[in-house]
């Protein structure tokens, strides 16, 4: 299980946010960040208060009157006795703020909010996610909590033996532990009843097991004394906008954020030099590393000077007027090939190093100097050079000593092609000449990182968007082959681009959605669940048996009617075949049996199990298909050059038919064009024939073909498109590259007659 840390801190700022952790879709611990932390707003419905100071429910009457009027159900918020008392008579009292508690949802019966008490120790259960509240001390009554036995949150507290006491019996993996104050600072930590680094290194000390230990509620203003006092602890400090998965700490700006900021940047901003900052930022951000400089040639060709100097650990952000001396590129008129950001310049190529303390042949004397002053030891190294649009070398970007948790590792392959892309943008900001050809590149590599992204988004649809994008532009070429019409060079990076971007949508969709591979899959697939009643129903019918309630062979047959119906349900599960009246007569009539006083299958089983074709439900289906018009809002949010003004257009459209009864606006044959009916059938083609998704098996050609006819003959795919597929035998190139083989097989001929006459 994942934890979202939407923010982390003890005080807030335009930057920093407090506390507020996000467990879920639908959970929330403390509310010191929903509206900046949070873009499905209507999805969360519970809210656990660890107190009631202001920092950590600032946001609850701001998220109640953003989303009231569209919210459907009643956001419960839980806390201890006088928590709950405090908020609701001292905020939601009629003249802070309204008393929602009182108020129904819009035009429904329930009310909008409802104040929960819970008690110390007591399991709350939300969906499969269990929550154990424990007291801790501070200045008012204190919550912390336990989830799901893996994390522990502390609350605000003071090193007191309940947190000690608790954490020795659940073992929890991971620790978030607040730490408020400097040691320097312990008399008002102690009054106020907060921690320091060196109530930490006691906490530790007593711990009878090493969990994973992440820090937060650092005053803002203390974070970077805090952050050298925990520098010697097996810590880690939390950041705003951020994951713990799996031990580590994942930022949450995408490749799909830098992207978008940084082509809004481009063409937004004026002055080169703030660019510059923002790349040095950016490249520091992807690949976690605590400093970052930017170099550049003067104009006698003859120095390096700095322009930007990052670094987190020295507290360094320094940009243009830098007062540092110059690196000469050449002494006493030879090359200088012993200084790194020179050798760069002067070789044109990059340079990564895993410890510049262990390399011989390049002067790093400065380096050591510098680190011997400033009580810091630099590493690993990722040295760029910076390409104008001649592939003149104008300067270097270079970042130093990448992290991974808390120590410090080599710059690996993927950093070095994301940050040549940042180097890019960096060269053409300097230059001031952003020719169209180079930006042309940067802006498809990036957004092929995005549809990259949006394939890993789910493990089942891996390369879907790479392959629409490539069967598209063989389309577009088989009918310029054709000759009906001839693209040019823009047109067809045009529908490539579409084809890379038609998905985007899918970005926001739940991965829960997406990926679901059974009917039941809900976290975990529930037929095991099922599986586990009908051993309970079995059990029951022993029982029976035993008491002379049943014969033997009643017993028996009930016993095999019982497997029989749970390899019905099992099979049904799985989704991939039409599902019949008759089989939904058998599901309810297994839906009626009962076990004691519950039914064997539950609303939510029985509703799912009853979805005729696929996985999915209507509710989940509309879900997926909404991110056609999402992905249709976030494109034509980009500003995409002017030959590509129909780019939004084409990818938005692949799930629109000639029939007009498509999605989402139901555009009829006269509103497509040729390209929009190309994508549309290059998604089809790639869905019914890719072997990546766990809901279905891949189909032939001849079964693929006999799709794409009866959905030519109901008018939605256009005809004369598919006939020059088959005629030019385009599906046929495609199958022999991405097909398994033995899917490749012969066309039918009454469909090969329907589309050819």
């Amino acid at each position: 299980m994942k934890l979202e840390v939407l923010g982390c801190y003890g005080n807030r700022d335009k930057e920093k946010y407090t506390s507020c952790f996000r467990i879920g879709s639908s959970i929330l611990i403390d509310a010191g960040n929903i509206l900046n932390g949070i873009e499905d707003l209507y999805s969360i419905k519970h809210i656990f208060l660890t107190h009631s100071h202001f920092d950590h429910i600032v946001d609850i009457p701001f998220l109640i009157d953003k989303i009231y009027v569209h919210n459907e159900k009643t956001i419960n918020i839980y806390g201890n006795k006088e928590t709950i008392e405090e908020v609701s008579s001292y905020i939601f009292n009629d003249k802070i703020w309204p008393k929602f508690q009182n108020i129904n949802i819009l035009n429904k019966s329930e009310k909008t909010i409802k104040f929960i008490e819970i008690k110390e120790n007591e399991s709350i259960i939300i969906d499969s996610i269990e929550i154990i509240p424990f007291l801790v001390e501070h200045s008012v009554k204190t919550f912390g909590y336990i989830i799901n036995n893996e994390y522990l949150i502390s609350g605000d507290t003071k090193l007191c033996d309940n947190l000690i006491k608790t954490i020795n019996h659940y073992k929890p993996s991971y620790l978030l532990i607040e730490c408020s104050f400097p040691t320097k600072m312990q008399n008002i930590a102690d009054i106020s009843k907060h921690m320091t680094p060196n109530d930490i290194l006691n906490l530790i000390n007593l711990l009878k097991y090493n969990p994973k230990i992440f820090i937060y509620h650092i005053k803002p203003i203390f974070k970077r004394v805090i952050e050298k006092e925990l520098k010697n602890l097996n810590v880690e400090i939390l950041e705003d906008m951020s994951t713990i998965k799996k031990n580590r700490i994942i930022k949450h700006k995408s490749i799909k954020d830098i992207l978008f900021e940084m082509i809004r940047n481009l063409y937004s901003e004026n002055n080169p030099i703030n660019i510059l900052e923002k790349v040095v930022t950016y490249a520091r951000e992807i690949t976690n590393s605590d400093g970052g400089t930017i170099y550049i040639k003067t104009e006698d060709d003859k120095y390096l000077e700095f322009k930007i100097i990052q670094n987190d650990t020295l507290n360094v952000n320094q940009k243009e007027n830098v007062n540092w001396p110059k690196l000469p590129l050449y002494i006493d008129g030879k090359e200088n090939r012993e200084m790194v950001a020179a050798l760069c310049v002067l070789e044109g190529k990059i340079i990564n190093i895993e410890d510049v303390y262990n390399v011989k042949e390049l002067n790093f004397e400065g380096t050591k100097k510098f680190d011997e002053s400033n009580n810091y030891r630099s590493k690993s190294m990722l040295v760029m050079p910076l390409k104008n649009h001649e592939k003149e070398i104008i300067g270097v970007l270079q970042l130093i000593n990448k992290k991974s948790d808390n120590n410090i590792v080599a710059f690996d392959k993927d950093d070095e092609n994301i940050v040549s892309f940042l180097a890019s943008i960096a060269a053409i900001s300097i230059t001031k000449n952003r020719l169209i050809e180079d930006f042309e590149k940067l802006l498809a590599s990036f957004i092929k990182t995005i549809g990259i992204a949006i394939d890993e988004k789910s493990k089942y649809t891996s390369k879907h968007v790479q392959r629409v994008a490539k069967f598209s532009v063989m389309i577009a070429k088989a009918i310029e082959k054709e000759g009906i019409k001839k693209y040019t060079k823009d047109e067809l990076r045009m529908i490539e681009i579409a084809g890379w971007l038609h998905d985007i949508g899918k970005i926001v969709i739940s991965s829960q959605i997406m990926d679901k591979a059974t009917k039941l899959e809900k976290g975990i697939d529930r037929i095991e669940v099922i599986k586990y009643k009908f051993e309970v129903l079995k059990k029951e019918y022993y029982i029976e048996y035993l008491e002379n309630k049943l014969s033997k062979k009643e017993y028996e047959e009930n016993i095999k009617k019982a497997d029989d119906d749970f390899k019905f349900l099992r099979e049904l599960n799985k989704g991939s075949e039409w599902v019949n009246d008759e089989i939904l007569q058998r599901l309810s009539n297994i839906a009626k049996i009962r076990i004691g006083d519950e039914y064997l299958l539950s609303e939510d089983e029985f509703k799912n199990l009853s979805i005729r074709k696929g996985t999915l439900t209507e509710e989940e289906r509309k879900i997926i298909e909404s991110h056609a018009s999402i992905g249709l809002k976030m494109l034509t949010n980009l500003h995409f050059p002017k030959k590509y003004k129909r780019l939004s257009e084409i990818a938005a459209n692949h799930h629109e038919k000639l029939n007009g009864k498509g999605y989402p606006r139901g555009l009829t044959a006269k509103q497509l064009s040729a390209e929009e009916r190309i994508l549309a059938i290059a998604d089809i083609f790639e869905a019914l024939t890719a072997a990546d998704r766990p809901y279905k098996t891949p189909k032939k050609l001849s079964e693929v073909f006999r799709i794409l006819y009866f959905m030519t003959k109901d008018n939605e795919l256009d005809k004369n498109i598919m006939r020059i597929i088959i005629k030019n035998k385009t599906y046929l190139d495609y199958a022999k590259e991405e097909l398994h083989p033995e899917q490749i097989d012969e066309i039918p001929k009454d469909v090969i007659d329907y589309f050819m006459n």
